[in-house]
């Protein structure tokens, strides 16, 4: 079976369908090591370079509360990678060798209810 559409809407016709009992990541992006640059994103309103290894992702709409669960991968083999800072509507990315922080390529998503 085929099934083509051009729309798909809520019930009154008015708004997007809601995922049910389903999640779909709320923000994600892929900046350059240098933390100033996003390559390409979704729910991403700026970035800000913290400090060397950290980086600040700004949402456009923010998350419900602090309580989401942002993750992320990074383009080289590093071994300490966490999320710290988390509020609604930013957290930071920190990562580091063992002996220090250190810039690197950083694809975080995030996921849980937005506001």
């Amino acid at each position: 079976s085929v099934l083509n559409v051009d729309t798909i809407a809520d019930k009154a016709g008015t708004g997007p369908v809601a995922l049910t009992k389903q999640h779909a990541a709320k923000h994600w992006s892929h900046t350059n090591a240098a933390g100033t640059s996003v390559e390409d994103s979704f729910n991403n309103s700026s970035l800000t370079d913290t400090g060397t290894g950290q980086q600040t992702h700004n949402l456009t709409s923010s998350m419900s509360n602090a309580v989401h669960s942002p993750q992320f991968s990074v383009g080289q083999n590093y071994n300490q990678q966490w999320a710290s800072d988390i509020a609604a509507g930013s957290y930071r990315t920190n990562n580091h060798d063992g002996s220090s922080y250190q810039d690197v390529e950083q694809h975080p998503v995030t996921h849980g209810d937005l506001a």
